[in-house]
């Protein structure tokens, strides 16, 4: 599972954490390609550089996210455990997504 820094949590596949990450985005990006863009360019805004490597294919460029994510201190790995004991802090109480948008 990956935890934002918001607190929102999602699990599943790089893809499938993006992919629900992107459903819950104020401005729908036409692509993937095109919502992990826009992410990179707010986080260079906000002062975080991340590098992200541009696969053609949706699971690399996803993969790449996450761990740049991950690398830039934007979200972190997290157990169900500390999900259920509330050890990582969460904004709005059980905000678990399954990744897929549902």
């Amino acid at each position: 599972m990956i935890q934002l820094i918001d607190g929102r949590v999602f699990q599943g596949t790089a893809k499938q954490v993006v992919q629900g990450m992107r459903s819950l985005a104020f401005n729908q990006q036409p692509s993937l390609k095109a919502y992990v863009r826009a992410c990179v360019e707010a986080a260079a805004d906000a002062g975080t550089e991340m590098a992200v490597a541009l696969y053609d294919d949706d699971d690399g460029l996803c993969d790449s996210f996450v761990r740049a994510m991950l690398g830039a201190g934007l979200a972190k790995e997290v157990t169900a455990k500390e999900i259920t004991n509330n050890e990582s802090p969460s904004l709005t109480g059980d905000n678990t997504n399954k990744g897929d948008g549902k």
